[in-house]
């Protein structure tokens, strides 16, 4: 494994201002936005009392952010060595969206009920501008406006057991890294959105449960189609996680 020091992209990324009361998570998504754009490759290592220092934080606060993001399996600690930026393989992109699937169906099924007319209109804002942002090209919003329409809908269902183990998924990350890596037709992405949308107005939950259940289940067969067509990228995306 590559040792170099998960530190040149420090000096690169302008220092954020960090939140005390939500440090942990700024950190977290501070290294995971520096993974995604490439300034931290696989195999390099995090020193800890570095990246605290770059911060201007604790070393317990970045030692948390570190532990969620190897639980989320952007990181791998190796005994007596340290901790490295993992690969983000294939396999785990297609792991996750099963996992996702089952509990974002059971989300629909309980929102459905409990969407107010509002809430929807919110939604179809979402997706417009979700619509936007893939005309553009801009994945990276368009992956952030994607999270919170899902997020909107699982809140609405009003199960805290299932907000929280949800939202313990990240599934934002794995959105972004799976946009921003493998997809090229981000409008046919967006457009999906108003199956869904449509499928909550009818204010049928198990139509909508079903409906929320193929849209993310369909994920799994583009990426499987996009690798195949895309041979080369095999090289570059580990399979095995």
């Amino acid at each position: 494994m590559d040792t170099g020091e998960l530190v040149r992209g420090m000096n690169l990324r302008k220092r954020p201002s960090l939140d005390r009361t939500v440090l942990r998570e700024q950190i977290r998504e501070y290294l995971v936005e520096a993974i995604l754009d490439g300034e931290f490759n696989a195999g390099d290592r995090i020193v800890e009392t570095r990246v605290a220092g770059q911060l201007g934080v604790s070393q317990g606060a970045v030692r948390e952010a570190l532990r969620e993001l190897e639980w989320m399996g952007f990181l791998e600690t190796e005994p007596f060595s340290g901790t490295y930026v993992k690969d983000l393989s294939i396999k785990d992109l297609l792991e996750i969206y099963p996992v996702r699937a089952a509990l974002e169906a059971l989300g629909v099924r309980l929102a459905t009920p409990r969407l107010t007319d509002a809430q929807l209109d919110d939604l179809e804002r979402l997706v417009e501008e979700m619509m936007q942002a893939s005309q553009s090209g801009e994945s990276r919003r368009m992956a952030a406006i994607n999270f919170a329409f899902h997020q909107m809908i699982i809140n609405a269902s009003g199960n805290r057991a299932l907000i929280r183990n949800w939202s313990m998924f990240q599934f934002s990350y794995w959105t972004t890294v799976s946009t921003a890596r493998l997809y090229s037709d981000l409008e046919y992405l967006a457009r999906r959105h108003y199956t869904v949308l449509e499928a909550l107005r009818s204010r049928d939950p198990m139509r909508a449960s079903q409906e929320m259940h193929d849209h993310i289940m369909e994920l799994v067969d583009l990426i499987s189609k996009f690798m195949v067509n895309h041979p080369s990228l095999l090289a570059d995306i580990p399979q095995d996680g």
